[in-house]
């Protein structure tokens, strides 16, 4: 029975997912969420007391990158792997499930406090282990990553704008993640003094 009951649950929020990726979180009803998903209103009540419920479930299921973290060659010169972690970030948000689950969250956090809340949370996610990556990065490759804001320098001016233009398409996003990498390398990375006398 409870093999059967989250199968229905998860047909719920399947069918918000396409919905809210087509529309955005402000327009998803749940009488829209019924007559796709094929499940009576007052069952997905059951199961989600509020629309604002379905729709923070939803996308805390879907949401990319749950566990993400970056695994780089560390042998690579520096742009390199500057890129190489940039790709793996933005692959993370604009491929598969997370594409659908950025258009909702970028199409609607402006107006919407449910979906704004959930990509502060996210962004927050990501950012650590960005920050977790620079460390290690500072330490293989004997640099130091000069003070910065890390929401703003790095989600904000590089990934952020990446993701968007990603979702849009139309972009070679493999030469924007190189010219991207260039620019953060240039702005933050310096190399260490030598410590020899």
């Amino acid at each position: 029975m409870k093999k059967a009951s989250n199968t229905t649950k998860n047909k719920i929020m399947k069918a918000a997912l396409a919905l809210g990726s087509k529309e955005g979180l402000a327009a998803l009803t749940m009488d829209e969420v019924a007559e796709l998903s094929g499940i009576r209103k007052a069952s997905i009540y059951h199961y989600f007391r509020h629309r604002d419920d379905l729709i923070r479930e939803t996308i805390r299921k879907f949401v990319p990158g749950k566990d993400f973290s970056i695994a780089i060659d560390f042998k690579k010169e520096e742009e390199e792997i500057l890129g190489d972690m940039l790709k793996a970030y933005v692959s993370e948000c604009v491929k598969g499930k997370g594409r659908d689950i950025f258009r909702i969250l970028e199409g609607s956090r402006l107006y919407d406090e449910v979906a704004a809340e959930i990509y502060a949370e996210e962004a927050d996610r990501r950012l650590k282990a960005v920050t977790s990556f620079l460390k290690l990065f500072e330490s293989k490759k004997k640099v130091s990553i000069q003070p910065f804001d890390e929401a703003a320098a790095f989600y904000g001016d590089f990934a952020h704008v990446l993701i968007v233009e990603g979702l849009q398409g139309g972009v070679d996003l493999d030469s924007r993640i190189e010219g991207f990498a260039k620019a953060y390398k240039k702005a933050f990375v310096r190399k260490k003094p030598s410590s020899r006398k």
